[in-house]
């Protein structure tokens, strides 16, 4: 009986240690995932910015041509 005892909780303790294992694991692939979030969002940042400016210039640039074609057509 004592026996078996002990093998039951040997068990357990493997599985335990299994599962810790496994968890440690997850944590460090979701701490990775973290990072790689962190870092992607700022470049996010830097790039709609940008995205931004240019839709800007093209904007001005359309009604800058709208502005001359309309001193054209007045002459």
């Amino acid at each position: 009986m004592l026996y078996q005892f002990i093998s039951i909780t040997s068990n357990v303790r493997g599985i335990a240690d299994s599962i810790k294992q496994k968890l440690d694991m997850l944590d460090d692939v979701l701490r990775t995932l973290k990072e790689k979030i962190k870092s992607s969002a700022n470049y996010i940042a830097i790039i709609v910015s940008g995205i931004e400016k240019i839709i800007k210039h093209m904007q001005d640039k359309k009604s800058e041509n709208r502005s001359r074609a309309n001193t054209k057509k007045q002459k």
